[in-house]
């Protein structure tokens, strides 16, 4: 049986390889940095020095202030980062002028945004005392220990990162303290140099060509021609509708798949499991079968009933556990849950009892009309996922409902 964990959010999929970069290096000039208090008030003068950094240029500030005080990051840090550079990591090395000895409230590092929230961080070591250089690298995800607001709030979720890494605009920026004093001695200054925010660059998704044939009966093998598939022929994956094919060879630019039974007529979706990108093919593809080509009332069986309590909202056809057979996914008509009735694979007159009783995942969610239904590979696993929307606290509140499948 497929297991499917639940989550209600707004969510971004992630197929890259990391390569890119953000950098000062402050080889010939202070590159827009800024240094200011807590509050991005009663800004300091930045000096920049062409040598002695780690190597080359640096930046320097310093103060008498009781307050402490942050180098702010330029605008070619910000914008809305959090699809490029969510679990990437940022480094820094700096140095101080005097001996630390206090780890701020308010954080070593700070990530602001221009709503006036901000996520921070203590560093688990200080930087090092001038003449030397410490480096620092710090991973933007929640595993790293982020909090909001300050030091003794709450640990950063992986919504809270995603919030903030989406709203790193202007003065509001990566934040670096200077200020490590514990109060008592109020003049102190610091020094900032090759700052790096490591970025994802995206991969290119699956493009098809041509396909060797868009039709045929179960069993009919498919060549699908293109570029950027997997070589291995598990890494891919082929769907006729909600069935997966079968993928009997592999390269880079072609795929051979044999058309499974249960293929649905409509466009052939090929997924590369390695990036998690997949491609539709422009052309539907029409299942067929033997001796076709008419249709009488001798055509089909007597209906048979599945009872649904309450009604329904969507209805889709897919093969959520990859056995090869479509299942029934029916979404209810008040949001409050999908259904799924696992088709058995007995083969032979279709039945009620060619279905499994129904297994329900609750969404948490309510509505008065549907909302739909769709069941597709969302996360470029191989696997079909389900998604429903609803209202959370009345129409206004509409949320989308996810159902990972794994």
């Amino acid at each position: 049986m497929f297991k499917i964990p639940y989550f209600l959010l707004v969510f971004s999929l992630f197929a890259f390889s990391v390569s890119a970069q953000i950098t000062s290096t402050f080889d010939t000039d202070a590159d827009g940095w800024t240094c200011s208090d807590n509050n991005h008030s009663a800004p300091l003068t930045v000096n920049y020095n062409s040598t002695g950094g780690n190597p080359g240029g640096y930046i320097s500030a310093g103060t008498t202030s009781s307050q402490p005080y942050f180098f702010t990051s330029p605008s070619k840090f910000g914008g809305n980062i959090q699809y490029f550079c969510y679990g990437q990591e940022l480094t820094f090395d700096m140095q101080l002028n005097y001996t630390p000895t206090t780890h701020g409230a308010v954080g070593d590092v700070q990530i602001s945004v221009q709503s006036g929230s901000k996520i921070v961080l203590n560093l688990p070591s200080f930087p090092a005392q001038a003449p030397a250089w410490s480096t620092h690298t710090i991973r933007l995800d929640e595993t790293a220990g982020w909090r909001l607001g300050g030091t003794t709030g709450p640990l950063a979720t992986k919504v809270d990162m995603m919030q903030h890494l989406s709203g790193v605009l202007g003065a509001y920026a990566f934040r670096f303290n200077i200020d490590y004093t514990d109060g008592t001695v109020n003049t102190f200054s610091g020094a900032i140099d090759n700052v790096v925010l490591n970025q994802r660059t995206i991969l290119p998704s699956p493009s098809i060509s041509s396909i060797s044939l868009t039709s045929g009966n179960p069993g009919t093998s498919v060549t699908i021609s293109g570029n950027n598939f997997d070589p291995s022929a598990a890494n891919n994956a082929v769907y006729f509708g909600g069935v997966a094919g079968t993928i009997t060879s592999a390269s880079a630019t072609s795929l051979t798949v044999t058309v499974p039974p249960g293929a649905q007529y409509g466009q052939i979706t090929v997924i590369n499991k390695t990036t998690g990108l997949s491609k539709l093919s422009e052309q539907p593809f029409t299942p067929t079968f033997s001796d076709g080509g008419r249709i009488i009332p001798a055509s089909f069986a007597p209906k048979f009933d599945i009872t649904i309590t309450g009604g329904y909202g969507g209805l889709s056809l897919a093969d959520m556990d990859g056995d090869g057979w479509n299942d029934l996914v029916v979404a209810s008509e008040d949001n409050s849950g999908i259904g799924v009735y696992r088709n058995l694979g007995l083969g032979g007159d279709l039945t009620a009892s060619s279905f499994a009783a129904r297994v329900d995942f609750l969404t948490g969610v309510s509505g008065t009309n549907g909302a739909g239904l769709s069941t597709t590979d969302l996360d470029g696993d191989g696997k079909l996922d389900m998604a429903t929307s609803g209202w959370v606290g009345g129409p206004g509140g509409g949320v989308f409902v996810t159902f990972r499948n794994t």
